[in-house]
């Protein structure tokens, strides 16, 4: 059930958007357009999808780490999950997607919640601020995210060329193509594993220039310029 500032931040969106009279969304990408139409019953002409944005040259500017230093072998496969909220993000699904794995060469970096000794594999490394430094030092990002409007990690990772795997529940799917994965549900716990044991073996690609925050801006801009003056 959904209760307190999260409830009347729902009964807000619902009036504005149900308003004839309302503003237009602004949508980070097409799966927070369609659930406007489907909730809301939003026509397309108060809808603009701006696709989210990351900053290239803070994500670009990331330096390997000691792997020593955060307790991973020097010749594993890193794969890196960042949720500040594990259970939307999906995380129990993908250790247990690991854990079945059963590869000694794969190991899984977990950022966000609370940091705790390696267990089987999975490193949970709490709070960090050197995304940019991780994302130098991992060999792919996973995000088996329930909801995600348009995740950042994902679009970070895309632009330096990481391979990534989520699902069709984040809106950033709409950047994501070969060698990236997306898969339709995480609670699918075979197409998870499999998908994972898919990404652990993808090489990197050429870093996308496509996932600016350059470009989040010309779309706010161009959407500034065509919507109708009240």
């Amino acid at each position: 059930m959904v209760t307190g500032p999260r409830k009347e931040l729902i009964r807000r969106e619902r009036a504005l958007l149900t308003d004839p009279g309302g503003p237009t969304l602004a949508a980070l990408s097409e799966y927070v357009a369609q659930q406007a139409r489907q909730w809301y019953g939003l026509d397309e002409s108060r809808i603009r999808i701006i696709r989210n944005g990351v900053d290239l040259e803070r994500v670009r500017a990331g330096r390997p780490l000691d792997r020593a230093a955060i307790g991973v072998p020097e010749d594993a496969t890193l794969v890196l999950a960042i949720a500040t909220n594990p259970r939307l993000k999906g995380i129990p699904q993908l250790v247990r997607a690991y854990q079945q794995l059963a590869r000694d060469d794969v190991r899984l970096l977990l950022v966000g919640g609370e940091p705790n000794p390696p267990s089987r594999g999975v490193h949970r490394l709490g709070p960090r601020d050197d995304v940019p430094d991780l994302l130098a030092t991992v060999d792919a990002v996973v995000h088996p995210t329930f909801y995600d409007p348009s995740s950042r990690v994902v679009l970070e990772a895309l632009a330096v060329g990481l391979p990534v795997l989520t699902t069709r529940w984040n809106g950033a799917c709409d950047d994501v193509r070969d060698p990236s994965i997306v898969i339709d549900d995480p609670d699918d716990a075979n197409a998870l594993t499999a998908a994972l044991e898919q990404i652990c073996s993808r090489d990197r690609s050429p870093p996308r220039e496509d996932v600016s925050m350059d470009r989040h801006v010309a779309g706010l801009l161009l959407a500034a310029r065509n919507i109708p003056a009240a």
